[in-house]
């Protein structure tokens, strides 16, 4: 499910203390503690920030008003082993991205073909930046280094270059390590690109 999360919570309890929700490649896992009081039979409430939403296919999307493509980590199809959309409200982002052969990619339309600013929105641990990624969309490409922002949900949105789109119609936006630095490449957020 590519879904952010507001809250999870037992749906019994009126505080509504939220539970720990733990996001695998295949399945979510809500664990409760051995201090939460149980009466059986019980239902655990997931609260998303917007409606449900299946992927049975990816999103594409559109080119907004403003000429920018916006493109969040909710709407990223994940290829590989361990990386993941973490739909937690502090994280909201792919991550788990330990291997270098996983990557992560998006559709969009532009209006038309043209030249985009491109800018990511991504967090990366202490000491563990300097990663190479590359972005493409088709022949275009924009190589990277990953920057340490001192902890893997502390997001810097940052410029990373021109695109060159050539193409009219749906487009695959992808995002591939090269070269990883330490034990993860980075966490993304959201990928911006923007019309000159």
């Amino acid at each position: 499910m590519n879904n952010r999360i507001k809250s999870v919570y037992i749906a019994q309890d009126a505080d509504k203390k939220p539970l720990d929700l733990k996001p695998g490649v295949n399945e979510w896992e809500i664990r409760l503690s051995a201090k939460n009081e149980l009466t059986f039979p019980t239902s655990v409430v997931v609260e998303f920030k917007e409606p449900p939403y299946l992927p049975v296919k990816p999103r594409v999307i559109q080119e907004n008003q403003k000429k920018q493509i916006i493109l969040d980590a909710k709407d990223a199809i994940v290829h590989g082993e361990m990386l993941r959309f973490e739909p937690q409200p502090h994280k909201n982002t792919v991550g788990y991205w330990v291997k270098e052969k996983d990557w992560c990619e998006w559709k969009f339309k532009p209006n038309a073909p043209g030249i985009f600013d491109v800018y990511i929105l991504q967090g990366c641990g202490k000491g563990q930046g300097g990663s190479k990624v590359e972005l493409s969309v088709n022949k275009s490409r924009l190589n990277f280094t990953v920057e340490d922002t001192g902890h893997f949900q502390n997001f810097k949105e940052r410029p990373i270059g021109k695109l060159t789109i050539s193409k009219d119609g749906a487009q695959s936006l992808q995002l591939k390590p090269k070269q990883k630095a330490k034990n993860a490449i980075m966490d993304v957020r959201q990928i911006r690109l923007i019309r000159q």
